[in-house]
């Protein structure tokens, strides 16, 4: 009996399946859950158009897709779970700004940035690309980083929707104000609690950022509302980072039974193209 749907994920096939058998009424489901600069880590071909008419459904971040699995969600608590108390955030963290990583590079220049913010505010960096060390964090929860107020969710490419895990988990799941760099401001304002995040392109640089960073770490009143979103939403970590569910199969599954099945080819070669998907990096004045 053959499968009703096979899935191919984008970083591990070695290039168009021309020669992957299939039957009949099969769907074909393309997976990425990478920007469109770094989606195919294995294929010699690199050229989406050659991807073209292969696939039904696209699987990806992006909201548009068919079957959408973005890194996180945002959801409504029931009224009866509203919170009226809402923990004192300022003094529960100990320590100010963090970031980690291990891929110094990255096509928006974030690390270009991250060092011109760092000479107006202090900034700890762990993982490989700073002095700071979380040892496994690709594979377990850094807990170092739950002291902190604020966390630099810098994404290696300006894309939208590519909003990952850190946002997700290093800084809402920990209880950390977000400051973003990567997907346009109205991806995240569609996709994180409301209220719950900075933006660097709000800001004419790294120093006016740093200026206002300094003044909410100044005000804590005024940091605390980056948490009043907790009154009354709860984020959902979806990718199965450090143990977290894995909701991919699910989404699948839903699609499967709710999704339409006519048989339609997915055009990759402009679905996922960097010049239509990505964005220049703002310059500071």
């Amino acid at each position: 009996m053959a499968a009703d749907i096979v899935l191919f994920h984008m970083h591990l096939i070695p290039g168009p399946p021309v020669d992957v058998p299939r039957a009949p009424g099969q769907l074909w489901v393309w997976l990425a859950d990478e920007s469109p600069y770094h989606v195919m880590m294995v294929s010699s071909d690199r050229n989406l158009s050659h991807f073209n008419g292969f696939f039904n459904w696209s699987m990806t971040y992006r909201m548009d897709s068919s079957v959408p699995t973005p890194y996180g969600r945002t959801v409504a608590l029931p009224k009866e779970k509203y919170v009226e108390a809402l923990e004192d955030f300022y003094k529960l963290k100990t320590k100010n700004i963090s970031l980690m990583g291990s891929n110094c590079g990255g096509s928006n220049g974030r690390y270009t940035y991250l060092a011109e913010l760092q000479k107006y505010i202090e900034i700890d960096v762990y993982g490989g690309c700073g002095p700071l060390k979380c040892e496994g964090h690709f594979y377990t929860n850094c807990d170092k980083l739950d002291d902190y107020k604020f966390y630099l969710a810098f994404e290696n490419s300006n894309c939208d929707d590519y909003v990952t895990e850190k946002v997700w988990w290093n800084a809402l799941n920990k209880s950390a104000v977000p400051v973003v760099m990567g997907a346009p401001k109205h991806n995240y304002q569609k996709l994180l609690p409301p209220n719950s995040f900075i933006h660097v392109d709000d800001f004419k640089g790294p120093e006016h950022l740093a200026q206002h960073l300094q003044y909410l770490l100044d005000h804590p009143a005024e940091y605390q509302k980056y948490h009043y979103w907790r009154r009354r939403y709860r984020v959902l970590n979806e990718h199965g980072f450090f143990q977290s569910p894995v909701y991919h199969m699910c989404r699948l599954c839903e699609a499967l039974n709710y999704n339409d099945k006519t048989d339609q080819r997915a055009d990759l070669e402009h679905f996922f193209d960097s010049n239509e998907h990505c964005y220049a990096v703002k310059k500071s004045d």
